[in-house]
């Protein structure tokens, strides 16, 4: 198997280039498949690829970068499989090149504050992937207060950010 990344052969049962660490196999497609229901949330996240490669064979050799929105807000009760659904976009997106950054940045709002400390570093280190926050919930001011939210803030960065990285 070849490496996306350094174009050098691997094992076939390799997920990881020995050569240059990216990740190379991902059973993203069999992953997605394996999710009970979400009929049209697969259909979604399959026009996306769709979408995708369709604007990166249209701007092939003119270097421009894709840029499409896809972030995403997963809704519904405990332990109906949230969080899988957002690694699971990660796997599919990273396997279809949308996104390049091999790890999702997951932030649990309860430490959101935390995060804030670090904003440019983290969102850095988000940069190319995935920044999924859950429980995101927490992140309503008390009442629906008028004053900025940390909430408020990010909707206003991620208008700065062109879409990279992806909020979940």
């Amino acid at each position: 198997m070849q490496c996306n990344s350094c174009k050098k052969e691997n094992r076939e049962i390799a997920k990881y280039c020995k050569w240059c660490g990216q990740l190379i196999s991902v059973d993203a497609e069999n992953s997605l498949d394996n999710i009970v229901g979400l009929k049209e949330v697969k259909q979604e996240i399959q026009s996306i690829i769709r979408i995708y490669q369709s604007l990166k064979q249209r701007t092939a050799g003119n270097n421009t970068p894709i840029r499409i929105n896809i972030n995403s807000l997963i809704i519904g009760n405990t332990g109906t499989g949230k969080t899988t659904l957002a690694q699971i976009q990660h796997q599919v997106f990273l396997a279809n090149e949308i996104i390049t950054n091999p790890k999702i940045h997951l932030i649990d709002a309860v430490n959101y504050d935390q995060f804030l400390k670090g904003w440019d570093k983290n969102i850095r280190d988000a940069r190319g992937g995935i920044l999924f926050i859950y429980h995101a919930q927490k992140l309503l001011p008390q009442g629906y207060a008028e004053n900025v939210t940390p909430l408020d803030r990010l909707f206003v960065e991620m208008e700065r950010w062109n879409n990279d990285p992806i909020v979940i």
